[in-house]
């Protein structure tokens, strides 16, 4: 394979393997191997740990993360919550205000933002190799700005594994106001 102009030119062999994991086909890793090197045998490649795990203990890790990020929005602890915001953390709040990892945590550290009660239901999690989506539903009473934030929100988390634990880079909530 030859890149396109303007790149490195090099030519490599694109390998890509993949495993069937919790009934489909994913791939587990990719490579590109120059054309001077033999292919590696595949059953010599190596598969992320992440993806070998079982589905459902990785499952509850991940929710164990968000219970421990709404435990510390609760108490207000705002290093308890950079612990779980990856560095290009962004969120589109229900407002569909776009905030980072600094002005979410500033928020909370200021005392800006509090939230007096939050509870989740209706979790589910679909773990991907090193990446996690989480849809869930939390109703909470709190404050932003002393503007009241009550009420019901669908939210969606994505996490990815990195540094030996998982990470929140996005996050997506939409206020439920009744019809």
């Amino acid at each position: 394979m030859t890149l396109p102009s303007g790149h490195l030119k090099a030519k490599a062999n694109y390998v890509v393997g993949w495993k069937k994991i919790d009934g489909a086909w994913k791939i587990t890793h990719e490579t590109f191997v120059p054309e001077s090197q033999p292919i590696p045998n595949p059953t010599l490649l190596q598969t992320p740990a992440r993806a070998t795990q079982g589905s459902t203990a990785l499952r509850q890790e991940v929710i164990d993360v968000e219970h421990r990020w709404t435990a510390a929005e609760l108490k207000g602890d705002a290093a308890g919550v950079e612990r779980v915001l990856a560095d290009e953390f962004v969120n589109t709040n229900e407002d569909g205000i776009l905030q980072d990892k600094s002005q979410t945590i500033s928020g909370i550290r200021s005392g800006n933002v509090k939230v007096a009660s939050e509870t989740m239901d209706d979790i589910k999690v679909r773990v991907n190799g090193d990446v996690a989506v989480v849809t869930l539903h939390i109703v909470q009473t709190g404050t932003s700005s002393n503007k009241d934030i009550s009420g019901s929100i669908r939210v969606t988390d994505v996490f990815v594994h990195r540094d030996g634990r998982w990470q929140c880079v996005a996050e997506q909530a939409t206020r439920i106001t009744k019809q």
